[in-house]
């Protein structure tokens, strides 16, 4: 039992560094087009850090993880938010362990992940390569912050499933 969280952080840490060893070999490789992380973005309750009344944040959409195909130690990010924002902006994300709502710091550091260009119509998309290895097992979330990267600033979250 004293084990286990032992191994849990030496995993974080592996993924975090990007460098997560490679299956053994009774483990297929995990291909772009045959496994992945999925989820779909739900609307956050706003946090303010004082008490007051909240509201829902409108925003959703969808995010997709694949190994990467020019390089199996990056992952492919595709990502499609719709917000209820009516102006262009450009929002911060964040790939993070565990599911949504936990605090946890993302994998990489924020300057890893670009922006994401939001239009007068709300969407925004972008698809892209991170220097991480496509995890194979745990419990991961993706963030979009709006003014801010802190988890009172979060608009929409999505918890991955494999899928």
């Amino acid at each position: 039992m004293r084990h286990r969280p032992l191994l849990f952080v030496s995993a974080a840490g592996l993924l975090a560094s990007g460098c997560a060893s490679s299956p053994s070999t009774n483990e297929a490789p995990a291909t772009p087009s045959s496994s992945g992380w999925v989820g779909t973005f739900q609307p956050t309750q706003e946090r303010t850090g004082v008490l007051a009344p909240t509201r829902l944040q409108q925003a959703g959409g969808t995010v997709r993880l694949r190994q990467s195909v020019r390089d199996p130690q990056r992952t492919t990010v595709i990502l499609a938010v719709s917000t209820a924002l009516q102006q262009p902006t450009s929002l911060r994300w964040a790939l993070l362990p565990g599911r949504c709502g936990s605090g946890s710091l993302p994998l990489l550091s924020f300057e890893q992940f670009p922006p994401l260009d939001v239009t007068s119509s709300g969407r925004g998309q972008l698809e892209i390569d991170i220097p991480v290895q496509l995890p194979a097992s745990g419990a991961y979330h993706v963030n979009v912050y709006h003014e801010g990267t802190q988890i009172t600033n979060v608009l929409t979250c999505a918890t991955l499933r494999r899928g």
